[in-house]
């Protein structure tokens, strides 16, 4: 029985898989807008977003990052070119977005996304945030889950996690490897609360 207790407990990946995993799956999101509409603003930004269907080519990101301005937008993975994307769907209510690109133009490398859609968070688990922080591509921090926070319409996972400009979009990923939210926001007024949409809602 201990042996098999322990087997079970090695299957888990080892952080720097994990981080492998999601560098994989990761995604830079450039876009320009000409006319800001909508609450939008007007102008070049960047954000995040990760791969959740290679068939199909749809990845997902914050509304915001994707804008419902009229835009040019591309994606790029890791170590790879600009792709062309368009949207396919966007929910500012719950700033959610999916963006589609041609499969073919996956990279062979690129993984789908690994979504832990049954459970809440649980508060003390540890976490990685990945994403672009200030245009430094392909970065990690770590931290845990601090909470559940309640701002409507959504219950939102806090975490210390270091959340910065250029996360939004990017996944919040456990230990196991499974990304269980999407970084949204960090309160600016104070240190180590940033805030992701759980992947259930």
């Amino acid at each position: 029985l201990l042996f098999a207790m322990s087997q079970a407990a090695s299957a888990d990946p080892n952080p720097e898989q994990v981080l492998d995993d999601a560098a994989r799956y990761t995604v830079k999101i450039d876009v320009l807008s000409r006319i800001g509409l909508n609450q939008d603003t007007g102008g070049s930004g960047s954000g995040t977003g990760f791969l959740i269907d290679k068939k199909r080519g749809w990845i997902i990101t914050n509304a915001h990052v994707a804008t419902r301005s009229p835009s040019s937008t591309n994606v790029s993975f890791r170590g790879g070119d600009k792709i062309v994307a368009k949207r396919i769907h966007v929910d500012p209510f719950i700033d959610v977005a999916i963006l589609k690109i041609d499969a073919t133009t996956i990279p062979a490398g690129a993984k789908e996304a690994r979504m832990d859609c049954n459970e809440n968070a649980q508060t003390g688990s540890s976490v990685f945030a990945y994403g672009h922080p200030w245009g430094l591509s392909f970065t990690a921090s770590r931290g845990i889950v601090s909470g559940m926070s309640w701002f409507y319409p959504l219950h939102l996972i806090q975490t210390d996690a270091a959340i910065n400009f250029g996360n939004s979009g990017g996944p919040l990923v456990n230990l196991a490897g499974q990304v269980i939210g999407m970084n949204v926001a960090v309160a600016q007024t104070a240190n180590g609360i940033g805030f992701a949409i759980p992947v259930n809602e």
